[in-house]
């Protein structure tokens, strides 16, 4: 017959194996994840970088419509005038929304 300390030494080492087969597993998901986790960082400094100058969104997407398509520039700029404008209207209420959740 088993005495309860043979069990528990049982189950001991099967927690310890598990434990062991869990930190390795664990150990090659970080990983993989470190790849992800660097280009998630270059993308947000890359946003945050553009946040800080968004003349430099103004200026390529100019850029890119003098280039393809001259005579609609002003129609454009008129538009991003009248979005830049929605926007600082309702961004205020939004960030306010945002503060709550």
């Amino acid at each position: 017959m088993i005495s309860p300390e043979q069990k528990l030494n049982f189950r001991r080492r099967q927690l310890v194996a598990r434990c062991e087969v869990e930190r390795v597993e664990l150990i090659q998901r970080s990983h993989e994840m470190q790849g992800l986790m660097a280009a998630i960082d270059s993308t947000l400094h890359a946003v945050r970088s553009l946040k800080q100058h968004p003349g430099i969104v103004l200026g390529a997407l100019t850029a890119v419509l003098v280039i393809v398509r001259p005579r609609r520039v002003g129609a454009f700029l008129g538009s991003l005038l009248s979005a830049s404008r929605t926007w600082n209207t309702f961004a205020p209420v939004l960030q306010g929304l945002r503060r709550r959740d």
